[in-house]
C-alpha cells in the first residue's frame, strides 16, 4: 500500500470518529479500510488507534503521528495547488474560517462572487469566532476581526479596519437622556461586550485627545450580533464598530452619542500559515477581500 494512501486513510478514519464514516468518504467498504489501517500499524510497528465496539481513540503514538501525517498532506495538497495556479487559474478546494457576526455579513456575500470568477476551485466556509490550529483542522486561510495572538508561523495582512462608536437607541435615550461628554456615559446603562479586553473601560479618542470611561451595565453579551439586538430592543448604550451598526443608523433606529469620540480602529485581518504565502488560491481570495472591502462605503457612518 502506498505511503501517502495509508496516511490519508488513518487521518481520514480519526477526523470521521469510525472506520464505517472514513469508508463512506473515501468510497471504501468497512473492510479494504481496517486492512489499510491493520496494514498500516504492522509496517510501523505500533498501535495507533485503539479500537472498541463504541469509539476510537488515538494512541499517544498515534497522536503524534496524526499531527504529523496532517502537516505532511496539507504540504502535498498546497504543492499540488501552487503547481496548477503557476500558469493558470487556482484550482482546488480552499478551506477558509471567518468570524460569525462580520462573516455572515460581509464574507460570505462576497464568495458567490468569488467563485464566478474561478470556476476550478471550491471554497468550504466555516464561522467560527475561536481562534482555530489551520495545520489541526485543516484550513487555508482565516479572516478575524480584532485583536490577533502572538504567532511567528502565521503570516497577517491587514484587510481594513472600521472605528468602534457609541449608539443607542430613540426609546432609551428619551428615557435615559442623552450623554454630552465621555464620562457621561459611567451614568448610562449599557451592553457590555465580553470579547473586549476591558469590557466596562471604553477608550475615546478625538482630535488629538484620548480618553477611558469606566462604564457599567447588568448585561454582558460575548456576541456583537446579540448585543446590537440588545441595544434595538432599548436595553442601553453599546460601543461597537461601525460595520455592525451602520444600517441601523442610518434607519434612525440607533443614534450615534458623542459623534466627535470614536474608539481605536478595529481591524481585520486575513491569516494563513507562513509556507502557504505563495498560494494561488489564498493570494487570489485574500487580495479579493482587501479590494472589495477598500471600495465599501456602506459600513461607515
Amino acid at each position: 500500500m502506498d505511503r501517502l494512501d495509508s496516511m490519508t486513510t488513518f487521518v481520514r478514519i480519526v477526523d470521521a470518529g469510525s472506520l464505517s464514516a472514513a469508508g463512506r468518504r473515501l468510497r471504501l467498504s468497512l473492510a479494504a479500510v481496517s486492512r489499510q489501517l491493520a496494514s498500516l500499524e504492522q509496517r510501523l510497528g505500533v498501535q495507533l488507534l485503539r479500537r472498541t465496539t463504541r469509539r476510537l481513540a488515538l494512541t499517544d503514538t498515534g497522536a503524534m503521528y496524526y499531527k504529523a501525517c496532517q502537516r505532511i498532506l496539507a504540504e502535498i495538497d498546497e504543492a499540488d495547488d501552487e503547481a496548477a495556479g503557476l500558469h493558470g487559474e487556482p484550482k482546488g478546494t480552499l478551506v477558509v474560517d471567518g468570524p460569525g457576526t462580520f462573516g455572515h455579513l460581509y464574507l460570505a456575500p462576497l464568495v458567490p462572487r468569488f467563485l464566478a470568477r474561478h470556476p476550478q476551485l471550491h471554497i468550504e466556509l466555516r464561522l467560527t469566532d475561536r481562534f482555530v490550529d489551520l495545520i489541526e483542522e485543516r484550513t487555508d486561510l482565516l479572516v478575524r476581526v480584532g485583536r490577533l495572538p502572538d504567532s511567528t508561523s502565521l503570516v497577517a495582512r491587514r484587510l481594513t479596519e472600521h472605528p468602534r462608536i457609541v449608539c443607542a437607541s430613540p426609546a432609551y435615550l428619551s428615557r435615559a437622556g442623552r450623554p454630552t461628554r465621555p464620562e457621561d456615559l459611567s451614568q448610562h446603562e449599557c451592553v457590555l461586550l465580553s470579547l473586549l479586553p476591558n469590557p466596562s473601560k471604553w477608550e475615546l479618542r478625538a482630535s488629538g485627545q484620548s480618553t477611558t470611561v469606566p462604564v457599567h451595565g447588568r448585561c454582558t453579551i460575548n456576541d456583537g450580533a446579540a448585543m446590537r439586538r440588545a441595544a434595538l430592543a432599548d436595553g442601553g448604550v453599546i460601543f461597537a464598530p461601525t460595520w455592525l451598526v451602520a444600517d441601523d443608523v442610518r434607519r434612525g433606529d440607533l443614534e450615534v452619542l458623542l459623534p466627535d469620540w470614536k474608539g481605536p480602529p478595529v481591524p481585520v485581518h486575513a491569516l494563513y500559515a507562513r509556507h502557504r504565502s505563495a498560494s494561488a488560491k489564498v493570494r487570489a481570495l485574500v487580495n479579493e477581500l482587501q479590494r472589495d472591502w477598500n471600495r465599501r462605503t456602506d459600513w461607515f457612518v
